[in-house]
């Protein structure tokens, strides 16, 4: 008989989210300066492609 739920699966799972959740926050708090000067650098000048774009 086949189980309906896999509590392993579901177990090993969590810990899994919760590492890549970590890995997530860890690298916007490692280029948060990063991505500070790039938005400025957006806000100022724009994306390479506004005279471009025709929308």
């Amino acid at each position: 008989m086949q189980a309906l739920y896999d509590t392993s699966a579901a177990l090993e799972q969590k810990p899994a989210e919760q590492i890549e959740l970590k890995q997530v926050a860890n690298w916007l708090a490692d280029n948060q300066a990063a991505i500070a000067n790039y938005n400025r650098h957006v806000d100022e000048h724009g994306v390479f492609s506004d005279d471009i774009r025709r929308f």
